[in-house]
């Protein structure tokens, strides 16, 4: 058996700045509601990111970093 984990970015970036700013539409004494633009120039950027999960006693790890520790473990 294999199990495999991963970090999945996606990024969405504006190619455009003078487009992200919303529009205002309505503005009163306690809110002002926008309304966002219908389309937007964007970029898209993703990055998996692999992740090694090792289960393992804490004095092992212990030994590894070669530092003092107590360990227990309770079956």
């Amino acid at each position: 058996m294999s199990l495999e984990w991963k970090l999945h970015f996606r990024f969405v970036i504006s190619s455009s700045p003078e487009q992200a700013a919303p529009l205002v539409y309505s503005r009163t004494e306690e809110a002002v509601q926008r309304v966002a633009p219908r389309e937007l120039a964007v970029q898209v950027m993703t990055w998996d990111f692999p992740i090694k999960v090792l289960g393992t006693h804490p004095a092992h790890v212990a030994k590894g970093f070669q530092m003092a520790s107590i360990g227990s473990l309770n079956i």
